[in-house]
């Protein structure tokens, strides 16, 4: 047979080396391999060496080889139609290959299974599976099953089209996303260049080109689809094609070709011995009858395809009736075996009985020396227990003490603020003197007390929110020195109590994009630290420089400088409750912890350079932009944005937003390769791009068209 040369051994060098093989697992895999080939041509023959490999894997203890047989058996009986076979037979195999831990041929059950449930019409079930095979291809990076699960799944979706017919809008999406997946396996297929599910691929997009009524492009994949069936020999797909191309010529309202189409198919399915595609022909031929209204026509071809129907039927009966009779020579068989090994257990009897008695002797010597080390196992291990008991009692004293300490220190913080507040409310409401202008410089001393005690209580909420991502940065253009003299107005009231002078050298040039109310508060914590531990009548001085692109800020004291073992603490939450006993620090330390994560989420960093005696340089780093690049930025987007930047904005991602909202969503071989084919080291635009894959190759039309929107 031609046919067979196409595959990877001819039927004939397999049966040779069937005949040559001495070893029974070997057979086993040949069988298999030639049960697998007749798949394709006769399922009768297919069968007949399944269970010849069913009959020796039943003698032998390799259960992966076992799994193979039932697997055949599992496929073969899916293509007849014999559907409680099939279930039986795959789900078993699928239960070995899991617990063997067989991850190739999980996967492989997994399309298969999902190809039984979409031809007993339980789709749901079948999309279920076949989605599970493409994650599991994608997770162990075994792209070879790719291309046929996504042929599957592309058929499972033409059959929901159908069901969904009554509803224009789902029926046409759903044929779209079959089409989505049919490209899929194209490009996964050029991918690991393999040509073998061409012929079912074009079959399918002929079908769904077919139901949107675009009949020649339909025509023009069955054709290609017929066209590469003949060439390569694969005789068992050539029925199903002709019935499509027949109902295309029907729909074109060219009956003499739908009919001769048709007749060919049947033709090739009764000589294969395909019941079920046989059916599907002479049904086509029912249809032609009608819209020719050939009664005549009509009814015989209704005849024939009813009476294929009941041999169909009588075909699953009798398999069933085989099954039943292997079933019941395998148990008497088993009978045959109990009672030879009765009789082998009574000329064996006194042997079995001192046997016993000597297991039994021996197992309560054991049972001793268990439950004397049982003994000593518990009391080691209450040792144990009673020492993590002990652990954990002391933790929880730790626990208390720190809580305490915590308290105090966050109310410490209050205190001073809220004590500047009641002194000159106090002097408002005492004074003689009512000048407006000093009440009013009162009434500022008071909010700004007010607002660092607000700061401190702020930092204490965001500070949970930043560490849960659910704070919502607003970025806008900003120049760095006019943000940090709102800081200084902030904690003016502080300075002044303490005669503390600023040296503020920041040019006014710089300019970034950022949230301007946090990097405020990064600000004011930084100066307040500044402030705490500066002595009176000493200076602060603020500077800043840009370095590799990122604009450096520094807020430097003279103060008593922080040890060195203690600085890679100091941005934790609650480094200062932690390392309070060093003698430098009063506060909770939350405004340190607050401001690392404002500034992480920035992208830049934050740091601390300090001796003991010598002071210490707090630091952090933004992102600088120029006004050119901010106005050069502005025109390649094409949007109306004044001072506002999204946090991922992306040149890159702009330039091939406008390529991509080209193509539709299921034309996935074109996205893919376009993207493949746009090179760009930035994280965040490989970020993207992952995103718009997935939503492609798991045919998301909702999230690619949000990803591609400019």
């Amino acid at each position: 047979m031609s046919y067979s040369q196409t595959n990877r051994f001819s039927f004939d060098s397999a049966k040779i080396e069937l005949l040559k093989s001495k070893n029974v697992e070997n057979s086993l895999q040949i069988l298999n391999e030639i049960a697998l080939q007749y798949n394709e041509s006769n399922l009768d023959s297919a069968l007949h060496y399944s269970y010849l490999a069913q009959s020796i894997a039943k003698r032998i203890s390799n259960r992966s080889l076992f799994a193979d047989t039932y697997y055949s058996l599992g496929v073969i009986f899916k293509n007849k139609g014999v559907v409680d076979s099939a279930n039986y037979y795959l789900f078993n195999s699928l239960k070995i290959y899991e617990n063997l831990k067989d991850i190739d041929n999980v996967i492989k059950l997994n399309i298969s299974i999902g190809e039984y449930y979409r031809s007993t019409y339980n789709l749901n079930k079948a999309v279920q599976y076949l989605k599970k095979s493409i994650t599991l291809s994608q997770n162990y990076n075994l792209y070879g099953f790719l291309p046929s699960a996504y042929n599957r799944l592309g058929a499972v979706y033409f059959e929901l089209s159908i069901n969904n017919s009554a509803l224009d809008a789902i029926y046409e999406d759903t044929i779209y996303k079959s089409i989505s997946y049919i490209d899929s396996s194209n490009y996964w297929s050029s991918r690991i260049n393999t040509k073998s599910y061409n012929i079912s691929n074009n079959n399918i997009l002929g079908a769904c080109y077919q139901n949107l009524k675009n009949y020649d492009k339909a025509n023009l994949f069955l054709l290609k689809a017929l066209n590469e069936a003949e060439n390569e020999k694969k005789i068992i797909e050539l029925p199903m094609i002709y019935r499509n191309i027949s109902l295309n010529y029907m729909k074109l309202k060219n009956y003499k070709k739908a009919e001769a189409m048709a007749l060919e198919g049947a033709k090739i399915a009764d000589s294969l011995g395909i019941n079920t595609s046989l059916m599907f022909n002479y049904y086509a031929l029912v249809l032609i009858g009608e819209n020719l209204n050939d009664d005549k026509m009509t009814l015989n071809f209704l005849r024939k395809k009813d009476s294929v129907e009941d041999i169909l039927n009588n075909e699953k009966a009798i398999i069933k009736t085989k099954e039943f009779e292997a079933k019941f020579k395998t148990k008497e068989k088993e009978l045959l075996i109990e009672r030879q090994n009765s009789e082998l257990e009574k000329n064996h009897q006194q042997f079995i009985l001192s046997l016993i008695g000597f297991l039994v002797s021996f197992l309560v010597v054991i049972a001793i020396l268990f439950f004397t080390l049982r003994i000593r196992r518990i009391n080691k291990l209450l040792k144990i227990k009673n020492k993590e008991v002990e652990f954990a009692s002391n933790e929880v004293s730790k626990l208390s003490r720190f809580k305490d300490d915590l308290t105090g220190m966050i109310v410490h913080d209050l205190k001073n603020p809220l004590n500047i507040i009641i002194n000159f409310s106090k002097n408002v409401i005492q004074s003689e003197n009512t000048n407006l202008l000093v009440i009013k410089e009162k009434n500022k001393n008071i909010e700004n007390a007010a607002f660092n005690m607000l700061n401190i209580v702020n930092n204490i909420i965001d500070l949970q929110k930043l560490e849960e991502s659910k704070i919502d940065l607003v970025f806008s253009e900003n120049r760095i020195l006019k943000t940090i003299n709102r800081a200084l107005q902030n904690v003016n009231l502080l300075l002044t109590q303490k005669n503390i002078t600023v040296n503020n050298k920041v040019n006014s040039g710089f300019i970034s994009v950022y949230d301007n109310n946090l990097i405020e508060r990064v600000l004011i914590n930084l100066l307040t630290n500044a402030i705490k531990f500066s002595p009176n009548n000493d200076t602060i001085t603020i500077d800043a420089e840009i370095i590799n692109n990122f604009i450096k800020v520094r807020v430097s004291d003279s103060g008593q400088g922080i040890p060195s073992d203690k600085i890679p603490h100091l941005f934790n939450k609650f480094a200062r409750a932690e390392i309070k006993n060093i003698g430098f620090s009063t506060s909770s330390g939350l405004g340190l912890a607050f401001s690392k994560l404002v500034i992480k989420e920035h992208g830049g960093e934050i740091g601390v350079d300090s001796e003991c005696k010598k002071g210490s340089c707090f630091w952090f780093t933004l992102k600088s932009f120029s006004v050119n690049l901010i106005e050069e930025i502005k025109e390649k987007s094409n949007e109306n944005i004044s001072h506002e930047y999204s946090k991922e904005f992306s040149q890159n991602i702009i330039a091939l937003k406008k390529i991509l909202a080209e193509y539709k969503f299921y034309e996935t071989s074109e996205i893919l390769n376009t993207l493949q084919n746009f090179k760009c080291t930035d994280n965040e635009f490989f970020d993207w791009k992952n995103k718009i894959e997935n939503a492609v190759m798991n045919s998301n039309n909702e999230k690619y068209l949000e990803l591609i929107s400019l």
